[in-house]
């Protein structure tokens, strides 16, 4: 260890003195003042270090921060644009129809002739009160309704999806037999798996036939109802409905039958009545399912909606000639074009939502996809009742296992 030069000096000094224990103590204390020097220094060097290096990670740590922020404000404006990209698309295609052409025709016919006829006599400013109650609360209203009728619908479809795989394991796990005789039914003719696959084959075929009705087009639209190339129309739209009807109740029927197999080879009572519970069930929201497609939303609010809309085009046609006389010509015609869209457009809307099974419309529930992922479904849980069981005898004890 490195010694002050004057601590060596002054330590000789004192050792040819009297003095000489005094110096000694003076020298250790020289000593260690270097020495707390020395210490304090290098401490200083370690905090400018540390210092050094936290600024530097501050401003990584910045950088690093500013690119995320970036590429984030970038990511949420790419995500905006496409998204009113897809809404001027959804805009497009319940705007751009037959209706809004023959509206646009009419309004204008209507706002010219107001414009020009007598010098614009006839051009008045007419109240929207009228416009609002007699078109917009009855689409507005529609709308809601058959919107909260999908929404049932979606409910129905999924207690139909879960009533069917009930169904099919019921008849493939359920065993039967007291404690001796469990497992009776291997013992029967065919067996349990025989008997697993028909009940399989039988929910596969309903499963197909009910996709084929819901995807059927109405039979009690106004067209099919109340004009003559319609009503025959309706007539053989019906009988393809009364066909594959016809199939669905055999396929009730076949499965009833199939749980009166197990009742008389020996399946309890109250299990059996479980079973034909979920086949009640079952009924019950595919009925529910069968009327939301045959029944629509009030026919004459619709109609009014409807015709009121090209009556706005003749009438309203006066106080669209009372704008341009105020404006220009070709903003009101602008001005009437864009109410009409809206109202189309409306209407459109409702017409979709209609049947919600229609699958021409942006908002239909998607029947084939549903009932075709039930039947990949059922496809996957065809297990033999042999693999579950030695699958979960380990877990369940000794009472499940056979003699």
């Amino acid at each position: 260890r490195a010694i002050h030069p004057v601590s060596v000096v002054l330590s000789n000094f004192f050792c040819s003195s009297r003095l000489h224990s005094k110096g000694v103590i003076f020298f250790r204390i020289i000593s260690m003042e270097s020495e707390l020097h020395r210490k304090s220094s290098s401490t200083e060097d370690e905090r400018t270090r540390e210092e050094e290096t936290r600024l530097a990670y501050s401003e990584n740590l910045n950088v690093s921060s500013g690119s995320a922020a970036v590429q984030k404000t970038c990511h949420l404006a790419s995500c905006t644009f496409f998204e009113y990209i897809a809404a001027v698309k959804v805009f497009l295609r319940y705007v751009v129809s037959t209706d809004t052409l023959v509206y646009m025709i009419c309004v204008t016919s209507s706002t010219c002739f107001y414009y020009y006829f007598k010098n614009g006599q006839y051009a008045v400013d007419l109240s929207w009160v009228f416009f609002s109650f007699a078109i917009v609360f009855p689409l507005s209203w529609s709308i809601s309704q058959a919107y909260a009728r999908r929404e049932r619908a979606l409910q129905h479809m999924a207690g139909v999806k879960a009533l069917i795989q009930s169904l099919y394991i019921a008849h493939r796990d359920w065993d039967f037999g007291t404690s001796s005789t469990w497992n009776l039914r291997d013992t029967t003719a065919g067996g349990w798996d025989e008997h697993t696959d028909r009940v399989r084959i039988v929910l596969e075929n309903l499963v197909s036939t009910m996709k084929k009705f819901l995807q059927l087009p109405c039979p009690n639209s106004s067209r099919l109802l109340y004009t003559k190339p319609g009503r025959s129309e309706r007539e053989s739209l019906m009988s393809s409905w009364r066909f594959e009807l016809h199939k669905i109740y055999t396929s009730y029927n076949q499965l009833s039958l199939s749980i009166e197999a197990l009742k008389l080879k020996g399946l309890p009572g109250n299990e059996a009545a479980r079973m034909n519970q979920y086949l009640m069930l079952l009924q019950w929201r595919f009925n529910e399912l069968r009327y939301i497609k045959g029944y629509r939303t009030p026919e004459g609010i619709r109609a009014f909606a409807k015709i009121f809309i090209m009556i706005h085009s003749l009438f309203y046609g006066s106080y669209y000639a009372f704008l341009a006389q105020n404006v220009t010509l070709l903003w009101a015609l602008l001005f009437a074009y864009m109410a009409g869209i809206a109202m189309v457009g409306l209407v459109n809307i409702e017409r979709a939502l209609e049947d919600p099974f229609n699958q021409n419309g942006l908002d239909k529930i998607r029947v084939e996809k549903m009932l075709n992922e039930l039947l990949v479904d059922l496809k996957l849980i065809v297990v033999r009742r042999d693999a579950v069981v030695t699958g979960i005898l380990p877990f369940l004890g000794a009472e499940f296992e056979t003699s």
